[in-house]
């Protein structure tokens, strides 16, 4: 332990503190942010270079077949992340473009913005939030957040964990974590919303991102060529950033077939899909009939009470989407419930 006359003192220029947005903490060093967390510098040095062991991997089935790698982070690095999340992110107002991890905006809303116009054109990002790199993080939340560069690191840091890539191991911002959704939107809403919107405003098409999920939409009727010149100047807007497309997931859909956004049909407005909604329907009549148990164990799901909760949590969804469909699948449910209790 250095003498009280043998230590070392940092000199901070506070005319920095003038660059910090006023919404957000003023963290100058990495006392200050520990401060802000609710921890002390120690915890905060650890987290972060100990932060590969603080993540649980797994990974579980994506619908569009292949594997989705999940980092669930420990308790004690889910508490600071939720606390950075809360004072750092939360406090700021997201654009209109963004859907996804935006407190009370449902996904109806991003929706709604394209139901009814006769174009629709759809596009996924490729493995957005790994590729979402800790130095886009840093960048970001120095040039557009204001924090000093030593501050920006630690936060960045805090945010991102080593993950594998189609070009090899690096630092990227883990599906899982508390923070990963609003690092992610505020990374793309410069580096891919920014451009793609200065392009949107030339075509006069409406835009939204709702996390890798981008949507446009036209109120007329475009022709081939015309679209698919837009869908190239995408593209290369896309490219450019550093993010990839999937090019799998490219869909343009016209009026007169089913446009489907996020679960969605959108044709007309927003709804519930016919054939979910069928599904749906036909399964809880089966529960009625032959009990949850029963439907349980020809679907492969380990219990009904399971069966039971999932489609519960699916009927939740749809009341977002059509509150009056929503109330009587609940209903049917609930004279299923009766006839057969759990």
């Amino acid at each position: 332990m250095p003498a009280y006359n043998h230590a070392s003192v940092e000199i901070f220029d506070t005319t920095k503190l003038f660059k910090i947005n006023p919404l957000l903490p003023t963290a100058i060093d990495a006392t200050t942010l520990a401060y802000h967390l609710g921890i002390n510098t120690r915890t905060l040095m650890y987290l972060i270079i100990k932060k590969a062991e603080h993540y649980k991997v797994h990974s579980i089935p994506k619908k569009s077949g292949g594997m989705r790698v999940i980092h669930a982070p420990s308790a004690r690095m889910k508490f600071v992340q939720g606390k950075l999340l809360d004072a750092f992110f939360n406090p700021l107002t997201y654009p209109s473009q963004v859907g996804a991890y935006v407190p009370e905006k449902t996904t109806r809303e991003t929706a709604a913005v394209h139901a009814g116009n006769p174009l629709l054109i759809v596009m996924d990002i490729k493995d957005f939030f790994p590729s979402t790199r800790r130095a886009w993080v840093r960048e970001c939340l120095h040039l557009d957040f204001g924090y000093p560069h030593n501050v920006a690191g630690l936060i960045a840091d805090l945010c991102t964990v080593g993950v594998k890539t189609v070009v090899g191991e690096r630092h990227g911002v883990p599906q899982g974590a508390p923070t990963s959704g609003a690092v992610c939107n505020w990374v793309a809403i410069k580096r891919l919303d920014k451009p793609i919107l200065e392009i949107c405003a030339k075509w006069q098409m409406n835009y939204t991102r709702y996390a890798d999920d981008l949507a446009f939409s036209h109120k007329e009727r475009l022709d081939h060529p015309a679209t698919d010149t837009f869908i190239a100047e995408i593209l290369q807007v896309i490219q450019a950033s550093g993010y990839r497309i999937n090019r799998k997931k490219l869909r343009v859909t016209r009026s007169g077939r089913q446009q489907r956004l996020l679960g969605m049909t959108i044709n007309e407005k927003p709804n519930i899909m016919r054939q979910q909604a069928r599904k749906l329907r036909s399964r809880i009549h089966h529960c009625k009939m032959r009990g949850f148990d029963h439907v349980a164990s020809d679907m492969g799901v380990e219990t009904g009470k399971l069966l039971l909760s999932q489609m519960e949590g699916m009927i939740s969804y749809y009341h977002m989407i059509n509150p009056m469909k929503a109330a009587q699948f609940r209903a049917q449910l609930d004279a299923a419930k009766a006839a057969h209790p759990l």
